[in-house]
């Protein structure tokens, strides 16, 4: 590759040098005032085209085609060797200042760079050649010093000449690219140089032989010229520029046209002056003529661009005179206002703008006038546009200022942000129910941690009046906003009654019938949601504040009750989700609750049921023998403690073995149990009855002393001879008393006292009472 390379630089540089001794003969042939030095140098413009074109390394080119031209014509080796020096160097330091200065070879898209090029190549490098030359023809002898000044001056001129017609002709037919002209264009390119070539023979020909001398009529060529450039690119004017001196010279030369002077040197160098003037004027115009068109062209370009953008733009794109009149639509808007184009062209603004907005809107258009700064969308309030049906759309609006020949506009960008607004609405209720769940989130574990200290509780109650009392303010706590009522149903299961109460006001009845309650008939939950189109509960008064809840509860099947709850006041300042999160949040928790106390409730009954069955009589109802001997065990501790009397009456209904053989068993069961149910009437609520076992009873009297034990074994006698039941006239009693300290310590000495007092008794005949005796042992029932 790097071979490949280096041979063709070295054919580029052999060609260069050929080329340059062709064209530096063709002009020293025309040196008449010096061998050394033409008026008409075609080689600067090669040499400066190649060296912006090829680049620097093509040098020795010049250098050899100059050295060959010049040594082969006139001087010695070190003047040729000079001159050939000092026009490779004027080539290099053009080249370097044009590349440096002047935009290299785009120097003649424009007039500055025109004017720089002619300046920094066609004057001051040119100044080298001349210099170079001259000075070693004078110093080698080839040269008299009395004309140096004419020398180098005419030097200095067909060096200029060449750098300002050969080289624009050859800097711009090596780069410009070739473009495919039009039939007119061909047409009026030919018609152009037709009018230039007569032009140049009437000022340079013999074809009007009579006008070409006497008159000015080269400057007929200029206006043809100055309208090349403007109809033509530069690379055309150069063209035609280097056509009309190349007929200028062949004329003058031929001593045609008014540059005809007393010598041949002298009339090409007034020539190359006024070509050099032509060439510069008509590059300066082409360049000018060019750089506008290019800038039309990218107005053009970018104004197509501006449509497309505008067009195809996703938002909609409405431009605004001063005055308020729309002058720009593009096809999102007719798609987001329903407006057709035409419909909008040169309407005011304000028919995209909704009524209640309108009035003010000029206002602020005028305001956005007065100090046009972009506004982005987003920023302002929110806005909304008129849609030709009359709805109203919410909308983005950017504002941009445009400043054009024709004034101020204004591009309003608009969105249509109608999904964006719903989107946003249904993120904000993502977001307020998320809210609302964390919330319910940490109430739960709130109401996780109070039900299980209300199951604590429960878990620990004895009766369950005690659990009554324990669950209101549980569930207090688990409903701070909602007022509520635990209800038990009665042991006839026909009346259902509040048994705990919670919040103020509750409006609903305490006790009620379970068929008032759709909870209770279903035997599920019954939500209310809104009171005035749902079915209501009867047991419930109005007006409601809101919803309720019924939660029946249910234990091994069987319904114990029902927990109501009632929505608080608060709830009609809550907005639908959040009302409707409520309720499903208080059924939740109304069913947890309410199972939790059902099956509390539920053991502590079964609880409560078999106590009773393991300390009392199944067919009486009183205690039995051995709640008695656990009780009297009690209470004799207790009256040691507290130095207090203890009494105790055992007692025997008379003839109950005659009674039950006459009647049967089972009326001398009744009889018991109407036994029983006299002893629970007509006792303290200290006392202690026990069936002692068969047809005797037991009374524990805590307190009684032997006097009050007496007086309660009379009153016994005779409420039992004053009894109405059935069976009354068959009742009398035996009773036998003891007391503690006087007739026994223990309870072994106190049954066996009171059981010998009362054999004394029946064996008096019966329908008495009798008192142990203090030191009497009789035969104990127990041991």
């Amino acid at each position: 590759m790097k071979r490949l390379q280096t041979l063709s630089l070295a054919a580029k540089i052999l060609v260069l040098g050929g080329i340059y001794f062709c064209t530096a003969k063709l002009g020293l042939s025309l040196a008449f005032f010096h061998p050394s030095a033409s008026p008409v140098w075609p080689p600067t413009g090669l040499a400066l085209a190649a060296l912006l074109v090829l680049g620097y390394r093509v040098w020795p080119g010049i250098f050899l085609g100059a050295f060959w031209a010049n040594v082969t014509t006139f001087g010695s080796l070190a003047t040729s060797l000079a001159i050939a020096f000092g026009n490779t160097l004027e080539g290099l330091i053009g080249a370097y200042l044009v590349n440096r200065l002047a935009g290299g070879q785009n120097a003649f898209e424009r007039p500055q760079g025109v004017f720089k090029f002619s300046v920094l190549a066609g004057i001051i490098a040119t100044t080298v050649s001349a210099t170079f030359g001259i000075t070693s023809l004078s110093f080698g002898g080839f040269a008299d010093w009395t004309n140096y000044w004419a020398i180098w001056v005419t030097w200095w001129l067909g060096d200029m000449g060449g750098a300002l017609v050969v080289a624009p002709l050859l800097i711009l037919w090596g780069t410009s690219r070739l473009g495919r002209w039009r039939g007119a264009q061909v047409l009026e390119g030919v018609f152009s140089l037709g009018l230039l070539f007569l032009a140049g023979q009437a000022a340079f020909g013999d074809w009007f032989p009579a006008l070409s001398g006497r008159y000015p009529m080269a400057f007929l060529t200029i206006p043809i010229i100055v309208w090349i450039a403007f109809r033509f690119g530069q690379r055309e004017t150069a063209t035609a520029v280097f056509l009309l001196a190349g007929m200028a010279v062949w004329g003058t030369l031929r001593n045609f046209g008014q540059f005809v002077m007393a010598s041949s040197n002298e009339s090409l160098l007034v020539l190359q002056m006024f070509i050099g003037v032509v060439s510069l004027t008509s590059q300066v115009i082409s360049a000018s003529v060019t750089e506008h068109r290019r800038a039309g062209q990218f107005l053009r370009s970018s104004e197509k661009k501006f449509r497309a953008v505008v067009e195809h733009s996703p938002s909609g794109i409405v431009t605004v005179s001063q005055d308020g009149k729309i002058v720009l639509v593009n096809s999102e808007t007719e798609k987001l206002f329903g407006y057709a184009r035409d419909e909008l062209i040169g309407k005011p603004i304000e028919i995209l703008v909704p009524g209640r907005f309108r009035e003010n809107h000029p206002a602020h258009r005028a305001d956005f006038f007065g100090d046009p700064q972009a506004r982005a969308m987003g920023a302002g309030p929110d806005l909304y546009g008129l849609h030709k049906d009359g709805r109203e759309i919410p909308v983005e609006i950017g504002l941009n200022p445009i400043r054009t020949e024709e004034g101020l506009f204004i591009l309003t960008d608009i969105v249509d942000i109608t999904e964006r607004k719903r989107l946003e609405e249904e993120l904000k209720q993502a977001n307020e129910r998320l809210t609302l769940r964390v919330r319910e989130l940490e109430l739960h574990n709130r109401e996780v941690s109070l039900l299980s200290e209300m199951g604590d509780l429960l878990q620990t109650c004895l009766t369950l009046e005690e659990a009554y009392r324990v669950v209101a303010p549980s569930l207090q706590k688990l409903f701070p906003n909602e007022p509520g009522a635990l209800c038990m149903l009665n042991s006839s299961r026909r009346i259902v009654e509040a048994v705990a109460i919670w919040g103020e006001p509750l409006l609903g009845e305490e006790a009620f019938e379970p068929e008032n309650c759709w909870a209770l008939r279903r035997g599920r939950p019954h939500v209310v949601g809104n009171v005035h189109t749902e079915v209501v509960c009867r047991h419930l008064s109005h007006p409601l504040w809101g919803g309720y809840v019924c939660m029946p509860m249910m234990a091994h099947g069987e319904a114990l009750g029902l927990l109501h709850l009632q929505n608080g006041p608060d709830v009609s300042i809550l907005s639908p989700v959040r009302r409707e999160l409520r309720m499903e949040a208080l059924k939740r928790l109304a069913a947890i609750t309410g199972e939790q106390v059902a099956l509390n409730l539920a053991n502590l009954k079964l609880r409560e049921t078999l106590s009773n069955r393991s300390i009392r009589d199944s067919l009486t109802g009183l205690f039995n023998r051995r709640y008695l001997e656990e009780s009297l065990e009690r209470e004799l501790s207790r009256a040691r403690r507290n130095q207090q009397p203890l009494g105790t009456l055992m007692l025997d209904l008379d003839h109950f073995k005659r009674f039950n053989d006459t009647f049967g068993h089972k009326t001398g069961d009744e009889l018991l149990k109407q036994m029983g149910e006299f002893l629970l009437q007509n006792i303290r609520g200290e006392d202690i009855a026990c069936r002692y076992g068969g047809d005797e009873f037991m009374l524990i009297l805590p307190g009684a002393s032997l006097e009050v034990a007496g007086r309660r074994a009379e009153k016994l006698e005779e409420m039992i001879k004053g009894s109405n039941g059935p069976y009354g006239r068959y009742l009398t009693l035996s009773i036998g008393i003891a007391v503690f300290l006087e007739h026994g310590t223990t309870k072994e000495e106190l049954l066996r006292a009171a059981d010998f007092a009362l054999y004394r008794a029946k064996h008096a005949g019966g329908n008495r009472m009798a008192i142990a005796q203090p030191g009497t042992v009789g035969p104990a029932k127990i041991q």
